[in-house]
């Protein structure tokens, strides 16, 4: 476009961090594409909404200025330097800026942080202070402020908290938002997925499709400029059609833990629905002949986003889960692109591995290979001829097969499992020789 290069040239002498202006880095730019040669900010979320490039036309350029005043709102370029000095004048010393956001949180149960929000934000003139203003569930993590220090406390529970806090200088004020997100750190991946391989849908997974029209539906998306992956080279995309689209992408039968939780990157891309449209997740307990809906998209928010669901009332089951995109277009409207990654479901176990007592004696192996599917082979040694039981478990502790029960001579013993007939997660081996127990634990992946 012809703009462009005016908007990158007042970027560069006037408005931007290096500029030689009194107005250097006092405003943000943002664009709707990644124009060649551009330095400053672009969105393809931007580039999507109503009356911007979307249309096919000439671009609109707005400036919004302090309590979202719109100062400018046109198709034009002449008057925008003036435009935008004059939202930078209207500025208040008092305002209140966030100039170094707080960044989203990992913990594991039981961890402590301390946060410093005065470096968080800033004014010109006056002196600031802070207010919590909320924490959206303080079962997952707990949050203090004293002065100017944050104390965030992971409680007993996987899950995601938000948190948000408030600078307050006079009338003016600004808040910045960030999560929490709290790990089991006993918990293991029973199933994780993103979509790297180039099968789709991955192996043990399956669809439901409805849209007659070529790959309106859950495709394997290779990462572009455009739409990146939240990581590697891939995700899982749903893409929008003038039709109606009922779109399924259901995981392999997967036997449940304690403590199970399910965690998956999710973004939509598109503009506000004006229609019901139904981004969700779904899980089935009898082999998907009834579901359940567990979780839906959050259609203002914007990006990848992580989402953390807990199965704890499924624990012990056998369970399919299932990400379901319901537009009903057929009427035309608005509409979202759904994309998928790096999913996981994770789980605890019933069986104690750190009971057991290892001698000299007697050596227990990992099995390999690990992951498996469906075979793999279990080495064990012992120095005396004894009586050996090798035995299988699920997650909670059910013995799934015997594999030895016999006496046998010293030396490096290697026995072949297969488990063809069994669901994908976490299963325990336990070998029973000398009077003592030893246990591993497996990965079976389908």
């Amino acid at each position: 476009m012809q703009a462009a290069p005016q908007i990158q040239s007042l970027w560069d002498n006037t408005f931007g961090p290096d500029a030689n202006s009194d107005y250097a880095g006092k405003a943000y730019f943002i664009a709707t594409n990644n124009w060649s040669g551009m330095t400053y900010p672009y969105s393809t979320a931007l580039y999507n909404q109503s009356g911007g490039f979307s249309n096919g036309y000439v671009p609109l350029f707005g400036i919004i200025g302090n309590g979202n005043v719109v100062y400018y709102n046109d198709n034009g370029v002449s008057s925008i330097s003036s435009k935008l000095k004059a939202a930078i004048d209207d500025f208040s010393p008092n305002s209140v800026v966030v100039t170094n956001p707080i960044e989203d949180l990992i913990m594991n149960f039981g961890e402590s942080a301390e946060i410093d929000i005065d470096n968080v934000f800033s004014t010109e003139e006056g002196t600031l202070s802070y207010e919590l203003v909320s924490v959206s569930n303080p079962e997952i993590a707990s949050v203090e402020l004293n002065g100017t220090i944050l104390n965030v406390t992971a409680g007993n529970n996987p899950g995601i908290t938000t948190v948000e806090v408030k600078a307050i200088n006079g009338d003016y004020s600004a808040t910045d938002e960030f999560t929490v997100t709290v790990n089991n750190p006993n918990s293991a991946a029973i199933l994780e997925e993103g979509f790297e391989g180039e099968e789709f849908p991955p192996e043990g997974w399956s669809q439901i499709i409805t849209c007659t029209v070529p790959d309106k539906t859950w495709i394997r998306y290779e990462s572009s400029n455009d739409n990146p992956s939240h990581s590697g080279n891939a995700n899982a995309h749903c893409q929008w059609d003038y039709a109606t689209q009922d779109e399924w992408l259901i995981t392999p039968t997967t036997t449940l833990g304690e403590q199970s939780v399910l965690k998956f990157y999710s973004k939509l891309s598109g503009q506000e629905a004006t229609h019901p449209d139904k981004y969700c997740v779904q899980i089935s307990t009898d082999d998907g002949a009834t579901w359940t809906e567990i979780w839906t998209a959050d259609k203002e928010i914007e990006g990848y986003v992580l989402a953390t669901v807990s199965l704890t009332d499924y624990d012990g089951q056998d369970v399919q889960i299932a990400w379901q995109a319901l537009e009903d277009n057929i009427a035309g409207g608005l509409w979202y692109s759904w994309d998928l990654d790096d999913i996981t479901i994770e789980s605890t176990t019933a069986i104690d591995e750190n009971a057991t007592i290892t001698p000299s004696t007697v050596e227990l192996f990992q099995n390999y290979p690990n992951p498996f599917n469906p075979s793999t082979t279990i080495s064990f040694k012992i120095d005396n001829a004894a009586n050996v039981k090798l035995s299988v478990f699920n997650a909670n502790g059910e013995l799934v097969e015997e594999l030895v029960n016999n006496k046998l001579n010293a030396g490096v013993h290697n026995v072949d499992f297969n488990a063809a007939k069994l669901n994908s997660g976490v299963y325990y081996y336990r070998l029973e020789a000398e009077g003592v127990n030893m246990t591993k634990k497996m990965l079976l992946i389908k």
